[in-house]
């Protein structure tokens, strides 16, 4: 509902000029949260996401940010749940 309402647009603009680490943070992880879920969203809603994910991962050491950018990524490249399978092997048995 959030993403057919546009949320994507203006979490981008305001991450796009932000200069706060912990709003940076904070909306990396709601853009990472928004392009996740089953059915996965429609990539035509949520591509724009992939600019902050990739300049987190270019320009930040945190960790926690890293990880969720990193997974905004992975859950935009339609191959989330063979990356899960990968990374938690038993719990998809």
């Amino acid at each position: 509902m959030v993403l057919k309402c546009g949320a994507i647009d203006p979490l981008v603009k305001l991450l796009s000029e932000c200069n706060d680490d912990i709003i940076f943070k904070n909306g990396i992880w709601a853009l990472s949260n928004m392009c996740r879920g089953t059915p996965p969203p429609k990539f035509e809603i949520v591509y724009k996401a992939i600019g902050p994910f990739v300049e987190a991962i270019k320009s930040f050491k945190d960790s926690e940010m890293l990880v969720e950018a990193s997974w905004g990524l992975c859950y935009l490249s339609g191959k989330y749940m063979e990356i899960t399978r990968l990374i938690y092997p038993k719990q998809n048995k």
